[in-house]
């Protein structure tokens, strides 16, 4: 069910539909206005005012005069074209110009009446002494153009002229819109649409144009990263091939050339796994997900440390009782080998791994005591192939994919990694995933 905000109608359809309000007060005018225009009986309602003031004037005074009444009568019709009859109070003809005469309709009025038949004006009017006029005006003419067709075609013009700016409104910023979109598409990725409209359309303008920021940062980002890439493979392949050349001469050095051939060998492999694993999580997290002890992960990645680095102190402190985690081991096991080894690297003071459980989250953070990190740095730790001034050596600083990597992991199962450093301070690198609550009885074991 969508919400009540997502029902709301945006700008653009309360801007059609007050131009649409308006359309249908236009037309309703326009048919006014032509059909008041254009009305057959506009002129014959004017000449009945002329014929009823004709005869109120003449054959009220010429009934005393039949022969001149009668006259009258004929010159009627020989110059205005009516047909006339005169009937007196009791009803009988007294002179008419048409044969058979006009009928009276109905009683005797008192004020003028009219009605129109086969396209014809009549009007019955009253005389002096109860005496009646009928009349019947000459024939509508009929109009070249039917009334309907002109009202028709008058709506169509005012909706045509009426719609052009709504029409060129929603068109304009849509082609901008779609140039815009195919400078893009041919590679220009400075080109913005740079709309400020206001409602749907500005809305996607700007999506459009935020969506084309991060294909530029996108786009830089992998230039950077190829740059990066090639810089960190030529490093140790240089470094091998002076290793082959000095061993190929032999000697008692041979053995430690080879060894450095090794170790190089083994960098390019770590590059390549890292940046492969980057590359899969940024397209689709390849979780492999599983109940994962939360407890249990923790031992082996402390076990693994201990066993690695027997001379480093690490203090543990986990609480008794931890959930089972919903996630990939694998990865959750990466991300905690990275950060306690560059706790070791960048610190000769003792480490702590500290758990705790926040909200159904696990929070894990890893606290050294180092040299900190610049406030100017601290913000770009999980680039790719960032490195910090203290980390550019080949012994502590390695090709800066490890946290970018810790990055993806943390992310695709829904949680969040973080840092908490100055300089002279020391660092606290922290992570939180969501987990599920241990099943009723289930305890576990003390690290």
């Amino acid at each position: 069910m969508r919400s009540r905000r997502d029902r709301k109608h945006g700008h653009l359809f309360h801007r059609v539909y007050r131009h649409g309000v308006l359309l249908v007060l236009f037309v309703g005018l326009t048919v006014f206005g032509v059909g008041a225009l254009l009305r057959p009986d506009r002129p014959w309602q004017e000449l009945h005012e002329h014929i009823v003031q004709y005869m109120a004037a003449h054959f009220s005074d010429l009934r005393d005069d039949p022969e001149q009444l009668r006259t009258e009568v004929r010159r009627a019709r020989e110059l205005l074209d009516i047909d006339l009859s005169i009937y007196g109070p009791a009803g009988e003809l007294e002179a008419t110009n048409v044969t058979p005469p006009l009928p009276p309709r109905g009683d005797p009025p008192d004020a003028p009446r009219t009605w129109h038949e086969r396209r014809r004006m009549h009007v019955s009017a009253p005389l002096a002494n109860g005496a009646v006029a009928i009349a019947r005006g000459p024939r509508w003419p009929t109009p070249p153009v039917p009334v309907q067709l002109v009202i028709v075609l008058a709506c169509l013009g005012v909706v045509a002229l009426a719609s052009y700016p709504l029409a060129r409104g929603i068109v304009r910023p849509l082609e901008r819109l779609t140039e815009t979109a195919r400078a893009l598409g041919r590679g220009d990725l400075s080109v913005r649409s740079g709309l400020t409209t206001r409602g749907e359309v500005g809305t996607l303008a700007q999506a459009f144009d935020e969506m084309a920021d991060r294909l530029q940062r996108q786009m830089a980002a992998e230039k950077a990263l190829l740059a990066n890439v090639s810089h960190e493979l030529r490093t140790p392949l240089a470094r091998i091939r002076v290793a082959v050349e000095l061993a190929e001469d032999g000697g008692p050095a041979a053995a430690e050339y080879l060894r450095e051939i090794g170790a190089d060998i083994d960098e390019l492999d770590r590059l390549l796994t890292d940046l492969m694993t980057t590359v899969r999580l940024d397209a689709a997290p390849p979780l492999r997900r599983e109940r994962v002890e939360a407890r249990a992960l923790l031992e082996r990645a402390v076990q693994r440390f201990q066993g690695l680095f027997p001379d480093r102190a690490l203090v543990v402190d986990v609480p008794e009782h931890l959930p089972a985690l919903d996630a990939d081991p694998v990865m959750l096991r990466r991300v905690l080998d990275n950060l306690l080894d560059n706790a070791r690297k960048y610190s000769d003071a003792p480490i702590t791994l500290r758990v705790r459980l926040e909200a159904e989250r696990l929070h894990v953070a890893v606290v050294d005591a180092g040299a900190g990190i610049a406030p100017d740095d601290v913000a770009r730790l999980f680039t790719p192939f960032f490195r910090t001034d203290a980390s550019r050596d080949r012994g502590t600083g390695g090709v800066g994919l490890g946290l970018a990597l810790a990055k993806r992991i943390v992310e695709a199962h829904g949680g969040e990694i973080g840092v908490d450093s100055a300089p002279g301070r020391g660092s606290t690198f922290w992570f939180r995933v969501p987990f599920r609550a241990p099943a009723q009885g289930t305890t576990s074991a003390s690290m």
